[in-house]
């Protein structure tokens, strides 16, 4: 609040799956970072309370998360759907 430097939210997808907690060692997947737009501080915002900017924050990250999930899932369905198509194309 006192720098008034921006904030950019993001969301790390497949972190846990890398290295999930208590392994000793990561094994290696795919790990997806997605940066979300910068937010500027404006003299509105900073008179905000706290729990409302937080609020605004976990809002914006929890439809970045469900978005880049949806993507996900639709680029695995979409995948699925070529091996089948090549399968019973022989």
């Amino acid at each position: 609040r006192k720098s008034e430097a921006w904030i950019v939210p993001f969301v790390i997808h497949g972190g846990y799956e890398a290295w999930a907690w208590g392994k000793k060692l990561p094994r290696p997947t795919k790990i997806i970072l997605q940066f979300g737009q910068p937010i500027a501080p404006t003299p509105e915002q900073l008179a905000l309370p706290d729990e409302t900017i937080v609020a605004e924050l976990e809002a914006r990250i929890l439809f970045m998360k469900e978005a880049l999930e949806r993507r996900q899932r639709a680029h695995y369905e979409q995948s699925i759907l070529g091996l089948m198509q090549m399968k019973s194309d022989r």
